[in-house]
């Protein structure tokens, strides 16, 4: 990834009910006090602006503030915070529910493999028939999954 800070969006997902929520914005110093805050430091912990450029392959880390019981914390136990998050590029959606695609991403090694499992699991299962004699034939599992 090539950017700057500013082009990141930090994003709590809730389990409970399937929808998320986009962080506050990036955090204009390091914050440890506000629920929501968030910002991105060095492996030498060193607070980044949001105005700097984030260079592909170097290590960077993202630092999120979660308060026991507060708006970005799922578990309404107290003592215990759950905060599954995501980060990703560009401004959080109005509504943060359902998958989005990129049609500007190319077609990688992942979109073969979606396509050429279906396929495969057909023919898995063709050959696994032709083993067995047929339906309804009980036998030993290494005759039924012989791989």
């Amino acid at each position: 990834m090539n950017g700057t800070a500013s082009n990141l969006t930090l994003m709590k997902l809730y389990d409970t009910n399937g929808t998320a929520r986009g962080f506050r914005g990036y955090a204009s110093s390091v914050d440890t006090a506000t629920d929501g805050a968030w910002w991105v430091t060095t492996a030498n912990n060193a607070y980044l602006p949001a105005s700097t450029v984030l260079t592909l392959g170097t290590k960077y880390y993202v630092n999120y503030v979660v308060k026991d019981n507060g708006i970005y914390d799922e578990d309404r136990t107290l003592g215990s915070i759950r905060d599954p998050v995501a980060l990703g590029l560009g401004g959080a959606p109005e509504s943060a529910n359902g998958c989005v695609l990129n049609p500007q991403a190319g077609f990688g090694p992942e979109g073969l493999l979606a396509l050429a499992l279906p396929g495969l699991a057909w023919l898995r299962g063709r050959r696994a028939r032709g083993r067995r004699g047929g339906a309804g034939r009980e036998g030993r599992p290494s005759d039924m999954f012989p791989y």
